[in-house]
């Protein structure tokens, strides 16, 4: 009979994933004049088309437009979305009300189904104070002297280095473990400028 609604396919895998990489070359994929913007199937190819998977830690990572906290973005029917909050409707399925969408992998870039669970935000902030991970708000340290610093001065010189060595901020990041972002903070001087 009519009316009964269907269980919505997960369209977000691994296998769908790796085979959409293999066959695409990576432009911006937008919908088809006419098209549905919102269709899960057009979705579910753009968040696999804006991904690196990083082999050793199964992490499936956004390479397109983040927000300051480093989360994946897109526009998706002229509204922006979280990357992560739409691999996990079309992964694994629609979010309960008022929950989040939690990483258990600590990569705010990672869109990877399995990495994703939803939960409360107090879990959220739980897991990531017994990560080391919290971003409470306390009396601001410079350089070594905050707990948060991944990065001493001998790092920050070595970077300084790096850039003027002609490498990316990209590459720079990865080699030391930290965002693009850390890497733009140096360069600009607003990050570690007390470091000589």
């Amino acid at each position: 009979g009519g009316g009964e609604v269907k269980e919505r396919p997960i369209l977000f895998n691994a296998p769908m994933v790796r085979a959409l990489l293999a066959g695409t070359k990576r432009k911006k994929l937008y919908a088809p004049p006419g098209a549905d913007p919102t269709d899960p199937e057009h979705l579910a190819r753009r968040l696999a088309n804006g991904i690196a998977i990083n082999e050793r830690t199964g992490c499936w990572e956004w390479q397109r437009t983040t927000n300051g906290d480093g989360y994946g973005m897109l526009r998706v029917a002229g509204k922006m979305v979280y990357a992560h909050r739409l691999s996990y409707e079309l992964g694994v399925g629609p979010i309960p009300a008022g929950l989040h969408i939690l990483h258990r992998c600590d990569n705010p870039r990672c869109i990877n189904p399995e990495h994703l669970s939803a939960g409360t935000r107090s879990q959220n902030m739980k897991e990531c104070s017994e990560r080391g991970r919290a971003r409470i708000p306390k009396p601001i340290k410079r350089g070594e002297d905050n707990g948060a610093a991944k990065l001493g001065g001998a790092e920050v010189r070595s970077i300084r280095r790096l850039l003027s060595a002609g490498l990316t901020q990209r590459e720079i990041a990865a080699r030391f473990g930290v965002s693009q972002q850390t890497i733009s903070g140096i360069k600009a001087g607003k990050r570690w400028g007390h470091v000589e």
